[in-house]
């Protein structure tokens, strides 16, 4: 129901309504609301996937059911799936800072990708 409000659609097109529009085929509204629901999908699993705005801008684009979306509307449903699962967002954060924390150590350790610091873990 957000993407739906990001996209622009009124509050009829709220979650009851697009569940019931993409399972009845006969419905008028059948095939935006399938769109809606494949497009949140692709969001929601590539967030997951910690892909950045780019990147689900050019999945979107590449899915055969989607329109080419500009980068800022990639950014609001970004933000709209954040805003959905913050904790999961939190955490997803949280990560990629200890992931940028630990090559800053083996950069200034001189350590290689791969490397271990230690050979002997049972000293330690």
């Amino acid at each position: 129901a957000k993407i739906a409000r990001i996209q622009g659609m009124d509050a009829g097109w709220n979650e009851g309504n697009l569940t019931r529009w993409k399972q009845d085929k006969s419905h008028p509204n059948h095939h935006p609301a399938a769109s809606l629901y494949a497009l949140a999908k692709t969001v929601h699993y590539a967030s997951l996937n910690l892909s950045g705005t780019a990147r689900i801008r050019s999945i979107i684009g590449l899915a055969g059911n989607h329109r080419e979306i500009a980068l800022e509307e990639a950014r609001l449903l970004v933000g709209a799936w954040r805003q959905t699962y913050p904790v999961l967002a939190r955490f997803q954060r949280e990560l990629t800072d200890v992931g940028t924390f630990i090559k800053s150590i083996a950069v200034s350790e001189a350590v290689q990708p791969g490397q271990l610091i230690c050979s002997d873990w049972s000293q330690k």
